[in-house]
Order: structure tokens, then C-alpha cells, then sequence
């Protein structure tokens, strides 16, 4: 593929003008376009909603897609839009073998796995080990491990410079421990909170099911109303969880999500100070 084509697809899919670049791929023939010039017409079509073509056009290309994590992230995207979740677990989780540190890839397949009951506690806070960290572009240290049946929860490490993980790892851990074994005690907060009642409000703005009373599709899902405290409970998983040590205390930060997602794309922030104290700090998106 010829980089002034490239530059072109980018320009117009930057502009989202999508159908220019349909027209233009379709009047190249079939024959010349090359595996990019194929993604960029799947990439169109996306852009346009238009999923089934999505489909068929990297399903065309699926032999010299093999080794490429992009190929594998927007088939399995595509099968997700089209509610096939199976399929798209499938091929995310593929993905991430190729990039493990795909955060959009990481994202969805989290949603994914939450929908269809995948879990396998592969990395419980109590095994968590020094070796399991890396460094952090925005904190000190981060992993990902496994809380509240979800194994892919970022968890983050904020410390002041002279401070090393190696000394607040125990401590860190029984934090963890106790964030897993208490979940109730944080449900309840939000409970309390009037948490059931707005995310009633977030859900009543979606499409209404058809041939259904006070029901609704979020993300795919039908929703009824009222949401019940189990339907709530179940729905919540931990995108991540940032361990602040300052001052030789520790604090955390959980973003907690929904699935079905009743607050479109925002999280629930909830804090627990050093003494274990739980607060509701409202929605962040």
C-alpha cells in the first residue's frame, strides 16, 4: 500500500468521512488491494456501523491477518457489536496473546468476560509477588490480577520516591484480601447512597424493549426495572484499584463498572481510607 494512500485513509477517517473511503477503496479492484487497503475498508465500514461488512471484509483477509493483534481486536469488536460474545471472547483473547498490553483490548474482553461468566482466578491477591509488577507510565507499579471473579483488574501502585513496593506489598495485600471478602460492606454503601435509583435513571434513557413493561436494552442486555440489590451486586466488577502509600498509610481508589454497563461507559468511584472507611465518591466517565 502506498503511504500518499495511507495518509488519505487516515485524513478522512480522522475527519470521519468513512464513505469517501469505501467509494475509493471499491474503485481500486479487488485483485490490487493489499491486506492494509482491506483493513482500512473494514475500518470504514465501522465507522458507518455497518458490522455485517465488517465481518465479511476481515474474514477475507483472516489468512494474512494470523499474526496481526489488530486483526484479531476488530473481528472480535465487530462480533461483540453484532451481541455475538462467545466469538468475540474468543478472538480478543487471541489478541491480547499477540499484545498483552492492549489496554482497549484488556477493556473489552474484562465486559466480555463478565457477560459470559469467565473466571479463573489466575492471580488471587494473596499470590501477588514483587516480580508480578512493572513500571507504570502514570503511577509507580502496576499488574493486573484477579477480584470479584474478574482476572483482568488493573491494580496500581502510588508511592512516594523513597518508598519501595517491597516493603508494603503484605500490607498491600491484606488491603486486597479484604476488598474481596467484604464486597457487601461496599454494595451497601452504594446502596445507601441511592446508587439502585440513578442507575434506574441512567437505564430508563436507553431503548425501550419491545413487547416488554419497564424494560430496556443497555449494552445489549435487557434490563427491567426496578433493578434489584442482587441484579446490582451481580453486575458490579473492579476495572481497577490504586493503592496511594503516603506517609507509611495506605489508601485506595476503586473504579467499579456494570454489566450490563447501566451507566454507559461512566465508573463508580469508591474510596477506602487507611482505617477502612468506604465512601461513594459518584460516577467518572
Amino acid at each position: 500500500m502506498e503511504n500518499r494512500l495511507k495518509d488519505e485513509f487516515e485524513a478522512l477517517i480522522e475527519k470521519e468521512e468513512y464513505s469517501k473511503v469505501i467509494k475509493k477503496i471499491k474503485s481500486i479492484p479487488t485483485e490490487d488491494r493489499d491486506y492494509e487497503i482491506n483493513s482500512y475498508l473494514a475500518r470504514a465500514f465501522s465507522g458507518e456501523g455497518k458490522v455485517d461488512s465488517v465481518v465479511k471484509v476481515l474474514l477475507s483477509i483472516e489468512k494474512e491477518g494470523a499474526a496481526d493483534p489488530l486483526w484479531y481486536y476488530r473481528i472480535g469488536y465487530a462480533y461483540y457489536s453484532l451481541g455475538e460474545f462467545e466469538k468475540a471472547q474468543g478472538y480478543i483473547s487471541e489478541s491480547l496473546k499477540f499484545d498483552p498490553t492492549d489496554r482497549w483490548a484488556i477493556m473489552l474482553l474484562r465486559v466480555l468476560n463478565k457477560k459470559l461468566n469467565v473466571y479463573k482466578g489466575t492471580k488471587i491477591c494473596e499470590n501477588l509477588q514483587l516480580e508480578d509488577f512493572k513500571a507504570s507510565n502514570v503511577f509507580t507499579a502496576e499488574t493486573l490480577f484477579s477480584i470479584w471473579k474478574n482476572d483482568l483488574t488493573d491494580l496500581y501502585i502510588d508511592t512516594e520516591d523513597d518508598i519501595k513496593l517491597r516493603d508494603f506489598l503484605p500490607q498491600i495485600k491484606n488491603r486486597l484480601k479484604w476488598i474481596e471478602d467484604n464486597s457487601q460492606v461496599i454494595e451497601k454503601v452504594l446502596i445507601d447512597d441511592g446508587i439502585l435509583e440513578l442507575a434506574e435513571e441512567w437505564a430508563s434513557s436507553a431503548e425501550e424493549a419491545e413487547e416488554e413493561q419497564e424494560c430496556y436494552i443497555v449494552d445489549g442486555d435487557k434490563v427491567f426495572l426496578p433493578i434489584s440489590e442482587k441484579d446490582f451486586s451481580d453486575s458490579l466488577y473492579a476495572e481497577s484499584i490504586t493503592a496511594t502509600i503516603e506517609n507509611g498509610e495506605i489508601s485506595l481508589e476503586l473504579f467499579l463498572c456494570c454489566c450490563p454497563d447501566y451507566f454507559a461507559g461512566h465508573c463508580i468511584i469508591v474510596d477506602i481510607d487507611k482505617d477502612g472507611n468506604v465512601v461513594n465518591r459518584g460516577l467518572a466517565g
